[in-house]
């Protein structure tokens, strides 16, 4: 199967003087999908061609600008949509078309479109009931409407939302892990969890509610996912320590198991996430001048191979500056 696109324009870009251009503007997306044996494409086809032009991972492979790119899988999934519409398909792919688009345009109809066409799905039959996909999808679809919420202005329907959003996608998560308990089941729902704690945190919301998804997240790796439980452990301890009565022993033992279970980093985002770890174990101890000076040595460590793996990364560099560690250039 191929994708073949074409840009419908006579117009110019802004800043084009070549006088024998004919048309650059990037105008109407003209798409044709082909088969190699000429056989009309299925709705299913034309959901997994969007997804193939979504994961490409250089622009350069297409000739063709972001703006451009993004406009072609936008339309290849509004042709999928159109197909299952027409062709009154309800099944799995659909709903995870749905969701992709949602997850893709960041659209929250989307999301609502998915939770219906889902919870249809499961109740039309018993085999489709257990379906251990559809349950996990669900609790994706749950977690994302819920995150959509907190563009909303109105504070209490916000929470109000949120809070039943979560609390369904915790039941989707565990009817699905129910049915199937596999590690890439308990790292997608134990993910899902951990991204919404931390969005929860970024917003400002009651560090008991943070404290709870970050829980639940944590609940769901089963131990399985070191990564995810050291993670979900640092910032447990980072709001123990910050809250208006700080239980600073809880918030020592928590990061010191985040240490051990952030372990062996390969990545930047890795070492600097142990670097931060290890920075508030530092400050947490209090009674011992050594171990926090062992600590704040640890993280400095982890920091500078964190700017050795990526050069660029401004944060690390300034807080490395911060402190004194290396000159501001």
């Amino acid at each position: 199967m191929q994708v073949k696109k074409k840009q419908k324009t006579i117009e110019h870009a802004a800043g084009c003087n070549d006088t024998e251009c004919k048309g650059c503007a990037v105008g109407e997306i003209d798409i044709h999908l082909t088969t190699q044996d000429g056989s009309k494409l299925s709705p299913h086809d034309i959901y997994y061609a969007a997804m193939e032009e979504l994961e490409k991972q250089t622009l350069s492979e297409q000739d063709i600008d972001k703006q451009t790119h993004s406009s072609i899988v936008q339309k290849l999934f509004e042709m999928a949509v159109e197909e299952f519409e027409r062709l009154q398909i309800n099944d799995l792919v659909y709903a995870k078309c749905l969701y992709d688009m949602g997850v893709f345009l960041h659209v929250e109809d989307w999301f609502h479109q998915a939770e219906h066409e889902l919870e249809k799905f499961l109740k039309s039959s018993k085999e489709n009931s257990k379906n251990h996909e559809g349950w996990l999808l669900l609790g994706k679809v749950y977690l994302q409407i819920a995150r959509a919420r907190f563009k909303d202005d109105e504070e209490t329907e916000q929470d109000e939302v949120e809070a039943e959003n979560v609390h369904r996608a915790k039941r989707a998560f565990k009817q699905a892990l129910e049915l199937k308990d596999s590690p890439s089941y308990t790292l997608a729902a134990s993910s899902a969890f951990l991204d919404h704690a931390l969005l929860q945190k970024s917003h400002r919301l009651d560090s008991s509610i943070v404290i709870n998804t970050l829980k639940t997240a944590l609940k769901l790796t089963h131990n399985q996912h070191n990564r995810i439980s050291g993670t979900c452990l640092f910032h447990l301890a980072s709001i123990e320590s910050h809250t208006l009565e700080p239980d600073l022993k809880r918030a020592l033992s928590n990061v010191k198991k985040s240490i051990k279970m952030l372990e062996y980093p390969e990545k930047a985002t890795d070492y600097q996430l142990l670097a931060q770890a290890w920075l508030l174990k530092s400050s947490l101890e209090v009674d011992d001048d050594d171990k926090a000076i062992e600590a704040f040595d640890e993280g400095a460590k982890c920091l500078q191979n964190a700017l050795l793996i990526d050069p660029d990364n401004e944060h690390v560099k300034q807080q490395l500056i911060d402190m004194e560690l290396i000159d501001d250039e």
